[in-house]
């Protein structure tokens, strides 16, 4: 369409501004994990905010929306404060883009944007070039710095990535993730304090592999963040 050629002739960038957009990039995720190591795993936020859903590299819609919520281009105006829920790259083509607007809006405004994990901010499926080709994260990162320098700011973006929170409860009452609730897989529910824990890990990737784990507990960890952004609902279960 129209629209859609004139969003891609807009991110034309010049070679002097890929420089500039990369160690830009580079700078914030030092930034942005500092950030997000100071924050809790389990988020426990004020109502009303706005709740954002997957962005998936669909910049365009990413800054319409955010326009609407905060006049002047400024979270200071904002009625209320933002939590998206993961899913900030794959499958749009500007998923480099998305991370970096995203991080400067939390760098800029760290109490009122919030951003949740979702199974897309994790290195083994955004660099998953089989499956999502020129359209996954770490694509586009060497599509617009070359294979080394893209490498090197995926890995970064990457272990931010680790750090982001898994799950929201807005309000007391209102329990808000990527995925969905994760299983009961013991007689005694510690689902939610164990999120609680300063000592639950922050994980390299969500997805269950008994090789990188150390003990039973790191496995059951694991499953719950892997359900906290992996489930999602079924038309029907069985059982």
């Amino acid at each position: 369409s129209t629209e859609w050629e004139e969003q891609r002739l807009s991110f034309a960038h010049s070679d002097y501004n890929l420089s500039v957009l990369w160690r830009a990039m580079l700078r914030m995720t030092e930034l942005v994990q500092i950030l997000l190591q100071q924050e809790e795993v389990l988020l426990m936020l004020s109502a009303p905010l706005y709740v954002f859903g997957d962005i998936h590299g669909n910049f365009g819609d990413l800054k319409f929306f955010l326009d609407r919520v905060a006049p002047f281009n400024d979270m200071a105006y904002a009625a209320h404060s933002v939590l998206f829920l993961g899913d900030y790259v794959d499958r749009g083509e500007f998923s480099v883009e998305c991370v970096a607007y995203l991080f400067a809006l939390k760098l800029k405004n760290p109490r009122r944007v919030f951003l949740l994990r979702g199974n897309h901010e994790d290195e083994q499926v955004n660099g998953d070039l089989k499956t999502y080709g020129t359209l996954s994260f770490r694509a586009q990162c060497q599509g617009l710095f070359g294979p080394q320098l893209g490498d090197e700011l995926w890995h970064k973006v990457n272990e931010v990535f680790r750090y982001l929170p898994l799950a929201a409860i807005v309000g007391g009452k209102i329990f808000c993730v990527h995925g969905g609730i994760p299983r009961l897989v013991q007689d005694e529910d510690t689902r939610l304090s164990d999120l609680k824990s300063a000592r639950f890990p922050r994980l390299r990737s969500m997805i269950p592999d008994p090789r990188n784990c150390a003990s039973p507990r790191l496995a059951a960890q694991q499953l719950l963040a892997f359900d906290l952004v992996w489930s999602d609902p079924a038309d029907s279960e069985k059982g």
